[in-house]
């Protein structure tokens, strides 16, 4: 819609339109990763903190020109023009990716023998690769004009991704998964405990009990 309006005031509504989502690409990126890794619980500031600065940013857009101040015009219509916190803001995009990409290449060569778990992560890790070629939807924001095909290189991401999986799932379903989710789902406290008094496993009911989180209980 922003390449269609013949109008500079509605296209440059149009591009601030999409910042309600796009800031929040890498955050919510990272967040996807660290849940899938089981990395959570040891990466839940970080997480939060991504979502915090995306919110942020996001926010700038529609009530400063710190970060889209007005609009090109080019062939194919109007674009962003990116100002003076811009470069911030590609700093935490591409660090919040390349942070997620880092993650699934450690977990990947961490497992050493051939499993669908493994298989996930790499096509995964494959799927993100490919989409990070949309990183050149940003060089128009800075008036060097070529066209914004980042949509080819997310609709191949969004491919592989999918058959991933649709071949693997995005989790193993072993016994142990089953018995979690059970204990999760109970309302009753559950813990157990070894024979030294260590706690292995509590639920969601046992930590809110306690008041403390899986992790801290462990």
């Amino acid at each position: 819609w922003m390449y269609c309006s013949a109008n500079e005031g509605v296209a440059l509504s149009w591009a601030k339109a999409g910042y309600l989502g796009v800031p929040f690409i890498p955050s919510l990126f990272y967040y996807f990763t660290a849940v899938l890794l089981k990395k959570y619980e040891k990466r839940r500031s970080i997480v939060w903190a991504g979502l915090i600065f995306s919110a942020f940013f996001s926010l700038m857009v529609f009530t400063t020109d710190f970060l889209v101040d007005g609009l090109y015009q080019y062939e194919w219509g109007y674009y962003p023009k990116y100002g003076i916190l811009s470069a911030a803001y590609l700093v935490f995009f591409v660090g919040m990716i390349i942070a997620s990409l880092f993650s699934y290449w450690r977990a990947y060569r961490k497992i050493r023998h051939e499993n669908s778990h493994k298989k996930r992560i790499r096509l995964l890790m494959i799927g993100f690769t490919i989409s990070c070629v949309a990183f050149v939807d940003f060089l128009a924001k800075f008036g060097i004009e070529v066209y914004p095909f980042g949509y080819v290189p997310v609709f191949v991401f969004l491919v592989v991704t999918a058959s991933g999986i649709w071949r693997y799932r995005l989790v193993d379903l072993t016994p142990q998964f089953a018995a979690n989710q059970i204990l999760a789902a109970m309302k009753g406290a559950v813990f157990v405990v070894d024979p030294d008094g260590i706690i292995s496993v509590a639920n969601h009911a046992g930590c809110a009990m306690l008041g403390y989180n899986e992790a801290e209980l462990i």
